[in-house]
Formats: C-alpha cells, sequence, structure tokens
C-alpha cells in the first residue's frame, strides 16, 4: 500500500468537512488537514498529497491553528504549540505523552520508548500507538525510528518522515 492510499483511507475518518476544518500546503511535504474540536484545539491531522476541493472557510480558531502551522513549517525551530492529548486509550496516550518530549531533531527508536515507558518488550505496541496518532507533527511520531536508526513505518510515507527530520535536524544545528 502506498502513502497516497493510506492518507487517503485516513481522510475518511474526518467524514464531514465543516469550517472546523481547514486545509494548508506546506511546501514540500504536502497538504496538511486540520480538524479543530470544541475545545478550540486540533484533535486530528492529516497530510495530503492533494488540496481538498470545497472545503467551507475555516473558523477563526481553525485559521489560527493553520497559520500557526505554516509559521512552523517555515521555521521548524519554532516549538510546536502544545495540544491536549487526543482521546486514544491509556497506553496510546502514555506513548503520546513520551513522543512529545523527544526534542526537535532528535530520534528515539521503538525500542528506546518501550524501555523508557517501563515496558522493555512492548516495542509492537509502541510502533502501533505512533501509527494510530491523529495528531502527526503536533505529537511527533515521525521522531520514532527502527532500532537499527533506519527510517520505519510512517503512515504518511518514509519519505515525509524523512523531510521531517531532515528540517528538524537542520534547524537544530544552527
Amino acid at each position: 500500500m502506498n502513502a497516497k492510499t493510506k492518507s487517503s483511507r485516513h481522510l475518511l475518518s474526518f467524514r464531514s468537512l465543516s469550517p472546523n476544518h481547514g486545509c494548508i500546503h506546506l511546501q514540500g511535504l504536502g497538504h496538511a488537514l486540520i480538524k479543530v474540536g470544541d475545545n478550540g484545539f486540533p484533535c486530528q491531522l492529516s497530510l495530503l498529497d492533494h488540496p481538498i476541493q470545497d472545503l467551507p472557510v475555516p473558523d477563526p480558531t481553525t485559521s489560527r491553528w493553520l497559520e500557526h502551522l505554516h509559521t512552523w513549517w517555515v521555521n521548524p525551530s519554532i516549538p510546536m504549540l502544545p495540544c491536549p492529548l487526543p482521546e486514544g486509550t491509556e497506553w496510546q496516550q502514555i506513548v503520546w505523552r513520551a513522543l512529545t518530549t523527544i526534542p526537535s531533531g532528535a530520534t528515539r527508536s521503538y525500542a528506546d520508548i518501550a524501555l523508557i515507558l517501563g515496558r522493555p518488550t512492548a516495542q509492537r505496541a509502541v510502533a502501533q500507538a505512533c501509527a494510530s496518532n491523529p495528531l502527526p507533527l503536533f505529537i511527533p511520531c515521525h521522531r520514532v525510528i527502527a532500532r537499527n536508526g533506519t527510517m520505519a513505518g510512517y503512515r504518511f510515507g518514509l519519505e515525509r518522515k524523512r523531510l521531517l527530520l531532515q528540517r528538524e535536524q537542520l534547524t537544530s544545528r544552527q
């Protein structure tokens, strides 16, 4: 299955698009479709190859999050604004919280995260929690790699993961 198919399937979870949805082009990465929840924070984000047609004009809160995404993309040294963890199982939220502690430009392996969480044999469970992350970029699952240092598992494609890591690493060195 290619990244385009995966992105399209993930998009289906957005169901109907309303003013609390917005789409922005991030040069080289594609289009980010964001959904903002009733609490005013993003609750879903998907990376797409093409923009969404006939998207309603985003509401002011959604527009502010789109502006933040654009600002962060142009200058990755600006930290991503924190968001409350989205709904998920207790384990997913534990893993997602751990992912938010990985500094920009750094990586950790699935095994590292499992060890940090006190469950050294839970590497696959960590990978599954990363794969179910509804807020990539905000919860940086792209910073998790295989134990041997290679790129592994990113539902939006390994090329996007590589690009995200390269941008963060360049910025962290400056």
